[in-house]
């Protein structure tokens, strides 16, 4: 039996797209080919094919990919999130096994309709929750199961501003706000280190008008605090859990991290698998891409539930959270100047949800609500923002008011 598919595409033209390709141009025998299909950036994607000599495997089309019959085909979703459950869909109803990015929906609704469809066409979906194959957390996870029983669990995910991964600055995607994006990252982690069966949502508390939150979870009785920030000084990436036997920390900031003791007396650091059992990205793919040739293998980190989780928790959040980050903008837009990073973090967030801007580009806009409330109108547009409820409509519409 066959390890690999004849046919890989991936769908998608940004940074995350391109470090999946070339980790499959390594992965997949010659003869499997991919295409790349993007209907913004092929021409783009062509020339970094070009340039990384993977021209002989791999073809970059801004139309839908034809699937022969008779060959094994897979599809992997890395474009944006808006449009995950499009390209989902359609490649479940052409009979093609597809692996979602994170957050697989813009919605739980989308994420539950997904898992729906798979099994009505009986074609498999699972999510990248690359984390579930990340040897460093198994190690810290052998650790913190020999030390007794867990009392508390805080993690910081935190995201520098020009950060550089894989030689491309990493961006985010504007449009989500930071627990909607990194949920599932969060809740793969709980999975891994402490076998997180239930996780409810107890609070949040928003800072820096959303690009920083701190949350508050219930994980199988157990307090976890989590905190996640974007646009901040440095790559964070720490995990902390009291245990019986102390306080353990596995920060991996720098993978594979290291593991150490809240004290700092012993310290082991968890490279010494990385190498043996390879990294989790190629991990994650093998065991999707080995999953599309056996349909007998059942690996559990494919599975749904977690995505489904990951879903359902991000949605009890964002009513509280739009409350709090349109209180957050009332006090803060009449003290603070337009420019302030943190106005217009929530200006970008609340004009790119629902779709974006209906009249003009997202720069353009932003453009014109700083000149409207930087000028000599400057209270008459604030006391027209403080009376109003829908932020995205009345900013969307500012073209007309101005």
């Amino acid at each position: 039996m066959k390890k690999y598919p004849d046919h890989v595409v991936v769908a998608g033209g940004g940074r995350w797209a391109r470090v999946l390709t070339s980790v499959l141009c390594g992965t997949l025998p010659k003869g499997s080919m991919v295409t790349v299909y993007s209907p913004h950036c092929a021409i783009a994607m062509k020339g970094w094919v070009e340039d990384n000599n993977f021209a002989n495997q791999v073809v970059c089309l801004s139309e839908w990919p034809s699937f022969s019959l008779g060959k094994t085909h897979a599809m992997i979703v890395v474009n944006s999130v808006k449009n995950h459950f499009a390209i989902a869909k359609k490649a479940l109803e052409s009979g093609v096994p597809v692996l979602v990015e994170k957050p697989m929906g813009a919605t739980f609704s989308e994420v539950r309709s997904l898992a729906f469809i798979s099994q009505q066409v009986n074609v498999r979906i699972s999510p990248a929750h690359v984390f579930l194959y990340a040897s460093y957390l198994e190690s810290y996870s052998k650790l913190i199961s020999k030390s007794g029983s867990v009392s508390h669990i805080n993690i910081c995910w935190s995201d520098s501003i020009g950060e550089l991964r894989y030689d491309e600055a990493k961006t985010f995607d504007s449009s989500l706000p930071v627990y909607v994006d990194l949920m599932p990252h969060i809740l793969s982690i709980l999975h891994v280190c402490v076998s997180a069966s239930i996780v409810d949502y107890e609070s949040i508390n928003l800072l820096s008008g959303g690009r920083h939150v701190i949350i508050k979870l219930n994980v199988d009785g157990v307090k976890c605090e989590v905190e996640l920030i974007r646009n901040d000084y440095a790559r964070r990436r720490v995990v902390e859990i009291e245990t019986d036997k102390g306080i353990f920390r596995l920060d991996f900031s720098k993978e594979p991290g290291v593991i150490s003791s809240i004290s700092g007396v012993s310290v082991k650091c968890v490279a010494n698998s990385w190498g043996v059992t390879g990294r989790p990205v190629e991990r994650m793919l093998g065991a999707f891409l080995t999953s599309v040739c056996d349909t007998g293998v059942h690996d559990n980190c494919l599975g749904m539930s977690l995505a489904l989780q990951s879903s359902k928790l991000s949605s009890q959040i964002n009513d509280e959270y739009e409350a709090l980050q349109a209180e957050w903008l009332k006090c803060e837009l009449p003290a603070k100047a337009i420019t302030h990073q943190d106005i217009q973090y929530v200006i970008t967030e609340i004009l790119q949800k629902e779709g974006g801007t209906p009249f003009l580009n997202l720069g353009e806009t932003q453009e014109l609500i700083r000149y409207a409330l930087s000028g000599q109108e400057r209270l008459l547009w604030l006391d027209k923002f403080s009376k109003i409820s829908d932020y995205g409509k009345f900013f969307s519409a500012f073209r007309e008011e101005i």
